[in-house]
């Protein structure tokens, strides 16, 4: 990989980060962006006014001293953490879907919509944490093109972004074919999951997203905004207990209470049938931190700005979370959940991970870059001014940017001294990867 030093100069916005690293040169002009990025509409919603930067207390690091950890220790850890944090998914979930339920019943009520919103966001934060679990049964299945050990592709289903289609979901409030005994088997990924809530909790409009020539086109605008409102609303019910129930599913299976994957993990290495060593259980678990390079540096952040797979200047209707504008905290949720796996499970990433083991190998300066590179990305995260990625873009497209390149370090760091230092595999989703 050819690589050139590039300092990202971006004003006092981002001054808590300290730019480290070598990158990758990238085309960038600044005035061209700015004015592609100018103050007005964008997908997702108008810039607004800027807010100020996140200042969460679950930003605040306190990694505690390092201490050297085994391989073994590492994964054990991984695996508490797992069960934790699939469980607080699963619980937040559950939650969104009783407020779904609730505004079944009150459709048009706007407290209960806000209470459903509300409930949503929290899902998201916590499903966003515990995307980085991709080993194991969230994992994919080996028919799938990333398999890990014991995958049983359960992650998608829950949460299938950017897999959403506003216009599919339209069609089947028109036909109301959420109500079908076996839509959530049958129906196509772009219509459910949490993606397909965003739209439905969100969304309020009296328009469709099939376009003015389409067959839905009239049917839906003779619908009733109270009738449009109360379909809707049974949708997202569907779609929020469907949810919830795969959510559940997938922490009993971690769970020691039943389906008990936390044992499998914790026994690699000591005659378990799915790790034959402690490397093997390691290297599963390193392949599913690369989440943090492909959905959070590409998919996240990379694509809206324009760096990949997008041939306009930015686009802005790459960016997650479209109508509930809760990308910038869905983007720093998934960094806190690599902080987890990355420096420990326990409140500002303390406990066992994988810096200890570094620094139990004797590489005490990678132990501490890996500390530094997490985070200096959630800080240049909370840098961005706007809740969301798409008014940041236009408001604020250097605050986006930086938070890229600190993302940027931290992954091209994992490329390099950590999977080197702990003779790790790189994941094969990353080969052919020049970035």
């Amino acid at each position: 990989m050819n690589r050139s030093t590039k300092l990202a100069a971006v004003g006092a916005l981002v001054a808590a980060v300290v730019i480290v690293g070598c990158e990758r040169t990238e085309t960038w002009s600044r005035a061209g962006r700015a004015a592609a990025g100018a103050p007005g509409s964008s997908a997702g919603g108008a810039a607004g006014a800027p807010i100020q930067p996140s200042a969460g207390s679950s930003t605040i690091t306190d990694y505690g001293p390092l201490t050297p950890a085994s391989r073994h220790d590492v994964v054990v850890a991984s695996g508490a953490c797992a069960v934790k944090t699939l469980e607080a998914a699963a619980a937040a979930i559950e939650a969104l879907s009783a407020a779904s339920a609730e505004r079944v019943k009150s459709p048009s009520d706007d407290a209960v919509a806000s209470k459903a919103r509300a409930a949503f966001a929290s899902a998201l934060d916590a499903w966003s944490e515990a995307e980085v679990i991709g080993f194991g049964p969230a994992g994919g299945s080996t028919a799938s093109a990333s398999p890990t050990p014991g995958g049983q592709d359960l992650a998608p289903a829950i949460y299938g972004w950017p897999l959403v289609s506003r216009c599919e979901i339209d069609k089947l409030l028109v036909s109301q074919g959420y109500a079908a005994p076996d839509f959530t088997k049958a129906s196509l990924l772009p219509t459910r999951s949490l993606a397909a809530l965003d739209y439905l909790h969100f969304y309020s409009a009296h328009d469709q997203g099939c376009g003015a020539t389409h067959a839905i086109a009239a049917p839906f605008a003779a619908l009733s905004g109270d009738e449009l409102a109360a379909r809707r609303a049974s949708y997202a019910g569907v779609v929020a207990a469907d949810s919830a129930q795969r959510a559940r599913a997938l922490s009993k299976l971690w769970s020691p209470a039943s389906g008990d994957f936390v044992a499998q993990l914790s026994a690699a290495g000591q005659g378990g049938a799915l790790f034959a060593t402690d490397q093997l259980a390691l290297n599963a678990i390193s392949d599913a931190m690369f989440h943090v390079d492909q959905r959070v540096k590409d998919r996240k952040l990379g694509q809206p700005l324009g760096l990949i797979d997008c041939a306009k200047a930015t686009c802005p209707e790459a960016v997650e979370s479209q109508w509930a504008g809760h990308s910038r905290e869905s983007l720093r949720r998934n960094l806190l959940g690599f902080r987890r796996l990355a420096t420990g499970c326990a409140e500002g990433g303390a406990g066992v991970g994988f810096d200890d083991l570094l620094f139990g190998l004797g590489q005490q300066a990678a132990a501490e870059q890996l500390r530094l590179l997490v985070d200096q990305a959630i800080r240049a995260v909370d840098a961005v001014p706007y809740e969301s990625l798409s008014a940041a873009l236009a408001g604020s497209p250097l605050s986006v940017t930086a938070a890229r390149d600190a993302v940027k370090r931290l992954t091209d760091f994992l490329k390099s001294d950590f999977l080197t230092l702990l003779d790790l595999e790189p994941p094969k989703s990353l080969e052919g990867d020049n970035d």
